[in-house]
């Protein structure tokens, strides 16, 4: 298992990360701070998405990475969610 963090903030001095997303295998990520920034590459590749909880920094490119990747069908991004009642 491979276990990636796609940072908000690069640079030599990423002092702060405000939003970011962790990538599993390359194709789940967990919350989506950071994956609508990613390379389209890296977007395209991700099948499906579990968001832990909606604080703006686990969902704030989320909108971004639908608008690039979202097709209608069988092979669509699956997003998992809690259920707030």
């Amino acid at each position: 298992m491979r276990i990636g963090l796609l940072a908000s903030i690069t640079g030599p001095t990423p002092t702060y990360q405000f939003a970011m997303s962790y990538l599993i295998n390359d194709c789940v990520a967990i919350d989506v701070g950071a994956i609508g920034f990613a390379t389209l590459s890296v977007q395209r590749a991700i099948l499906h998405v579990f968001l832990s909880h909606v604080h703006l920094e686990h969902i704030v490119s989320l909108p971004i990475f639908l608008d690039n990747v979202y097709e209608p069908g069988p092979e669509a991004v699956s997003l998992y969610a809690w259920q707030l009642t």
